[in-house]
């Protein structure tokens, strides 16, 4: 059961290797295909994120008042959000 674990949490690493021959790097809680999503700094403490939609996207910006943010170009999309 533990390599079972071990497998789960390196999907993505051992699957980049074995097709593209690179080494994953160290992104810690982030995660390196999805914008926002991770942990980050606040102003009292940290906040944890995991943004993985373009839905989720809208309904994060709409509370913060960001939705000129939401509708930005350059960041209406998870890719552009990389």
């Amino acid at each position: 059961s533990m390599t079972d674990c071990s497998f789960y949490v390196n999907d993505w690493p051992m699957l980049e290797y074995s097709v593209f021959g690179t080494v994953a790097q160290r992104n810690g809680n982030h995660d390196p295909n999805v914008a926002p999503y991770g942990e980050f700094a606040a102003k009292d403490g940290y906040i944890v994120l995991a943004i993985t939609t373009e839905k989720a996207w809208q309904k994060f910006c709409s509370p913060l008042e960001a939705e000129a943010l939401a509708a930005d170009p350059r960041f209406n999309r998870n890719a552009k959000r990389l």
